[in-house]
Formats: structure tokens, sequence, C-alpha cells
């Protein structure tokens, strides 16, 4: 139970919060690589990234 009562499936919730977890990081990470990165390296890491993200999902 939540604190609003409301009962959730953990395993289903945990999966989902995982899920936004590692999106978000994806997402920092992106913004952090085109701030550090010279330009010519931006497409590489992204590119190792989502090799990266297919191995999570």
């Amino acid at each position: 139970m939540d604190s609003e009562g409301v009962n959730i499936d953990s395993s289903a919730l945990g999966f989902t919060l995982v899920d936004h977890k590692v999106s978000q990081l994806e997402y920092e990470l992106r913004n952090v690589q085109s701030e550090m990165a010279p330009k010519g390296d931006i497409a590489q890491i992204n590119h190792q990234l989502d090799d990266i993200m297919q191995h999570v999902q």
C-alpha cells in the first residue's frame, strides 16, 4: 500500500521506476557529453551509449 492507500503491484512499479531512472540517466549523460566533448566525438559517444542502452534493456 502506498501513502494514498492504493494497492500497487510492486514488481510492475519497480520495473517502471527502473525504466524511468535509466531514461533520466541517459538524458543527463547525453547533456553532459554534449557540453564536455568536442563536437566530432559526440556521434561516437552517442553510438557507444546506444550500445550500452541495448544491453540494459
